[in-house]
């Protein structure tokens, strides 16, 4: 038997009815419904026997049905509230077609704990099964219990995704008004990180939650909006996602009357189609030209803009320039000059967080002519004189597209060095003594057999961005996301559209983001619609502008959770609109 803690606010207990959705599909190699073999779990979240607030006696009864025409095995699983439950108490049960069973008190009754909280999972062999569960007040004069709708495992919130609760509340009082409590269930083997951000209305965002869940953890966050704002909170919303990849969770709110204890449930709703990075739009011709421009990266306050052009003239085969940004407008670009800039071909630029570091690739002064890493000290845009990185990091290899950490201790770049996985693969490499070591490949997650480069690193140097024409693309290189857990890189995520698309993208630059993915993005596109082979582009993340977000009191503007839409996969580029640069960010011949 196992036992709980009495907790001193009202538990968030549900009926839950679901169905399980579980169709076949014709063609059995790409089916992902439901089969003895495959069987998608259902979770019923809030089940409990247990005391809680205000001496009330909380129970939870389960029915289960039958509706297929043939007899259903179902296994039911217990997950425990705050703990891991990678192995739950089961038991199996069957039912006959056309029947139903129930099952109070499930939680003594069929499970035989004393005192426990948690999730109730059920898996059946088929179609046809439906289970609802009450939860309420076992008490002489009764009580409403409460509601809570559920879905399959394959309904969960995955990561690059959000989802929305509405019509929530808190009270700055504990005996009269509301408050909100929010269930979350992690339904991976992962451990999950979980982001909740809480807003008024209005759009004012209160604060971030962050929460922990170990594999299958089903937690509850008790008064939400109490824990950032003690004022009163009369119609407010969350938004949560998670931001370990490769995970997924279920998540519902209780709005729960502080009089009386009763709740009513809130259902998880899908972030509104907006929530997305909106269709880009091209910077225009005072940017981009006939020709190439491409590769652009920004000052911390958005005062100036590098890129790459060879469309404008210049030193060499391509060059860096700069637009600052002034009276709302983008001037007309500026050579960086001779400083950077030589007869051959420059690319690939990067500043670092303080904007007094310029790197960069050039071809010029190499080793036969190969890619190497530069470096110039900037001051204001206006750079120094360039300087080689030497070896280890610049070899007889090609070796770009630097990456600096924001605390200046790792180096990522891309090299064809011998060692890798493709023909062009993301290395990193750590400083020591003052010295760069040895480049170390990040293996083959990251890197696959075609050209993978960095382009981007989060703030807090747990996210790149990498540009990749992996299988899974849907032009002929796209960007994707790669998140670090722990000391390990998980597999890169898409991009998605429409930042892009069916030609090359490449980049990216940021601004308005926080350090994170999302605000402004800026990149390079083939795509139709621009002034010439490539040009730069830019998408904004979440709310058209026009939508008039409120910011809260020295927060700044307030912006939701960065997540990005997955594009359908497509495994061809096209033909227009490929990368000018070759092999993914330095070689000016043809790829």
């Amino acid at each position: 038997m196992r036992s709980i803690l009495i907790i001193a606010t009202a538990l968030v207990f549900a009926i839950v009815g679901a169905v399980v959705h579980l169709q076949a599909t014709a063609d059995a190699s790409t089916a992902t419904a439901f089969t003895k073999n495959t069987p998608i779990p259902v979770y019923l979240m809030g089940a409990a026997h247990t005391p809680g607030y205000n001496d009330t006696q909380w129970r939870t009864s389960l029915e289960v049905c039958n509706f297929s025409g043939v007899s259903r095995s179902y296994e039911l699983g217990f997950l425990h509230r705050g703990e891991s439950n990678p192995d739950p108490a089961t038991v199996e049960l069957a039912l006959a077609p056309g029947l139903c069973v129930n099952y109070p008190d499930v939680v003594t009754s069929v499970f035989g704990f004393d005192e426990a909280v948690g999730t109730i999972r059920l898996t059946a062999d088929g179609d046809g099964v439906v289970a609802v569960a009450r939860t309420y007040n076992d008490t002489p004069d009764g009580t409403y219990g409460t509601a809570l709708g559920a879905n399959p495992a394959d309904r969960a919130v995955a990561h690059g995704a959000s989802t929305v609760l509405v019509h929530l509340a808190q009270s700055a009082s504990d005996t009269d008004g509301y408050r909100t409590n929010l269930d979350l269930l992690n339904v991976t083997d992962l451990e999950l990180a979980v982001e909740i951000a809480l807003y008024g209305s209005t759009g004012v965002r209160f604060g971030t939650l962050s929460a922990t869940l170990e594999p299958f953890e089903y937690s509850q966050e008790t008064r939400v909006f109490r824990q950032v704002t003690e004022g009163e909170v009369a119609d407010g919303y969350a938004v949560i996602r998670t931001t370990t990849a490769g995970g997924g969770f279920l998540a519902a709110a209780s709005l729960v009357d502080n009089r009386t204890g009763d709740t009513t449930t809130i259902s998880a709703s899908a972030v509104p189609s907006s929530e997305r990075w909106l269709e880009p739009e091209n910077l225009g011709p005072v940017i981009n030209t006939a020709g190439d421009e491409w590769y652009p990266i920004f000052a911390r306050d958005g005062s100036f803009m590098i890129f790459v052009s060879r469309g404008r003239g210049g030193y060499g085969g391509a060059d860096l320039f700069i637009s600052r940004f002034l009276d709302g407008e983008w001037q007309v670009p500026e050579n960086l000059g001779a400083n950077v800039n030589t007869a051959g071909f420059e690319s690939a630029p990067f500043l670092t967080t303080d904007d007094r570091t310029l790197y960069f690739t050039s071809n010029s002064g190499g080793i036969a002519g190969s890619f190497d890493v530069w470096y110039s000290q900037i001051e204001d845009g206006v750079p120094g004189p360039r300087v080689k990185i030497p070896s280890p990091i610049s070899t007889g290899a090609l070796d770009c597209c630097p990456v600096l950490s924001p605390d200046g201790n790792s180096l990522y770049i891309c090299s064809d060095r011998t060692g890798g996985y493709g023909s062009l693969d993301v290395w990193v490499s750590q400083k020591a003594g003052g010295e760069w070591q040895p480049p170390v490949n990040l293996g083959q997650v990251v890197n696959s057999s075609g050209l993978d480069s960095p382009r981007w690193i989060s703030d807090d140097g747990n996210t790149l961005i990498i540009d990749s024409n992996r299988p899974g693309r849907i032009g002929g290189a796209d960007l994707w996301s790669v998140v670090k857990s722990g000391a390990e890189w998980l597999a890169p995520v898409n991009l998605g559209a429409p930042v892009n698309s069916r030609t090359d993208e490449q980049g990216p630059g940021f601004l308005g983001n926080n350090g994170e993915i999302g605000g402004r993005i800026f990149f390079g596109s083939g795509r139709p619609g621009g002034y010439g082979g490539w040009d730069i582009w830019r998408s904004d993340f979440g709310y058209p502008v026009a939508a008039g977000v409120v910011a809260a009191s020295g927060a700044g503007p307030v912006r939701l959770p960065a997540v990005t839409a997955i594009a359908k996969q497509a495994e061809t580029g096209s033909a227009a609109g490929q990368a000018p640069i070759g092999r993914g960010c330095c070689s000016s011949s043809d790829s």
